[in-house]
């Protein structure tokens, strides 16, 4: 986590807490304004892969609505805004389930859905009993009923029916339905979700954890106990810091040898590459009769001295050889070569005096016969560009060239 995201995670923390105790306050004024910080902070800002901050915001919506629908009464004018909060009720209660299945059914933690089930049934008890404290005894709300109602299904659907505690919690939630019982005592909500976010963060721990910390978490889990303080909760998250700190360095530690392994296989084959590949050219340059460069021969011997520190195997097609002694020198080589058809005529700009002597042959051979021209001249121009220098001579350039040899110039059109 970065450290804008760090300060990000505080914020939405404390806005959480605030809120929570607005709502106990029934103060619905910042209630509302931390509820919008709140989701401001979840859209933008806050880590989305935290799934702390999924439940967190899930929860706290779902004990939203319910206190507003326990505020609103049974008039008839709020008739469909507590059915818009009862739909939101039961829209968070499906995405609170799903986030958790999400975090604990993913392949890395194949082996958590027992711990993805618990998570769900202490958040489940919990809700049952912030529902049925807003519930009064002389006119209870049907919608509140029905939410409730709800509540206990999905209670009833991850309940553990092997673990005599969990069917206890489940029979009191069920006469707590049938309103024959009062609620349940449980913890606070900070403290209880101490406990969740415990098992929600440190979930990947589990697996691996010390038995006495799961033995101990599972007693503080079970419901048969209520936790006495705060202090007990802050001891069994300090065990599992330690823990997951102690895993953290371990895992860096191994993560930078992999890195280092990895990075010296790279580069034993970049250089086993970069030489197999100077051997081809080099084979290359002999099948077809044609002595190396300089720089090829450099790269030859700078890549075989250079890599020495490679542990060649002996079936490899390449081996060593010595530096190649070209056929005949470098300059002759160079000397040799013809200079490539577009730069044959690539004379540069015309002379005075060459001008003046096309001209005059122009004047005596006539226009348009430039192959007798360029033959008369012996210059190594082309017969394209003969026309074309014809046609940029001025007229008053032509006839003075004209009277000073003497020659007529009929004044037909360039050809």
């Amino acid at each position: 986590m970065s450290e804008k995201e760090a300060v990000s995670q505080f914020y939405f923390d404390y806005y959480f807490k605030e809120c929570l105790d607005n709502l106990r306050d029934n103060n619905w004024i910042l209630t509302e304004e931390s509820k919008a910080t709140l989701t401001a902070l979840m859209a933008k800002e806050v880590w989305p892969d935290y799934a702390e901050n999924k439940l967190k915001a899930h929860l706290l919506i779902i004990v939203y609505n319910v206190i507003k629908l326990k505020d609103m009464g049974l008039e008839d004018s709020f008739n469909n805004l507590r059915e818009n909060n009862r739909l939101e009720i039961m829209l968070h209660l499906d995405n609170l389930q799903s986030s958790v299945e999400h975090l604990f059914h993913s392949e890395t933690f194949t082996k958590l859905t027992d711990i993805s089930r618990e998570c769900l049934f202490q958040i489940y008890v919990l809700l049952v009993n912030i529902i049925h404290e807003s519930i009064s005894d002389e006119d209870a709300d049907p919608l509140v009923l029905d939410v409730l109602e709800r509540v206990v299904e999905r209670l009833k659907s991850v309940v553990n029916f092997e673990r005599e505690d969990e069917k206890n919690i489940l029979d009191q939630c069920e006469r707590v339905l049938s309103q024959s019982e009062s609620c349940l005592h449980f913890p606070e909500l900070n403290e209880l979700w101490e406990l969740i976010r415990a098992l929600v963060l440190e979930a990947c721990l589990f697996v691996e954890a010390p038995s006495d910390c799961i033995c101990q978490l599972k007693d503080k889990m079970s419901g048969e106990k209520v936790i006495e303080s705060r202090s007990k909760v802050s001891d069994l998250l300090e065990i599992i810091g330690k823990y997951k700190k102690s895993q953290d360095e371990n895992m860096s530690s191994a993560l930078r040898e992999k890195c280092e392994h990895i990075k010296k296989q790279r580069q034993q084959h970049r250089d086993t590459s970069q030489k197999q590949s100077s051997f081809r050219e080099q084979e290359t340059m002999q099948e077809a009769g044609k002595p190396p460069t300089a720089s090829q021969i450099l790269n030859i011997t700078d890549s075989s001295s250079g890599s020495e520190h490679v542990n060649m195997d002996s079936s490899q097609k390449y081996s060593m050889l010595s530096v190649v002694k070209p056929r005949y020198s470098l300059l002759e080589f160079g000397n040799s070569r013809k200079p490539p058809s577009h730069t044959k005529c690539a004379l540069g700009k015309w002379l005075p005096t060459e001008e003046e002597e096309f001209i005059r042959e122009t004047l005596v051979i006539g226009e348009g016969k430039w192959a007798e021209i360029r033959t008369a001249l012996k210059c190594k121009r082309s017969n394209v560009q003969l026309k074309d220098k014809w046609r940029q001579i001025s007229l008053s350039r032509i006839l003075d060239v004209a009277k000073q040899y003497g020659l007529v110039y009929s004044g037909t059109q360039k050809q």
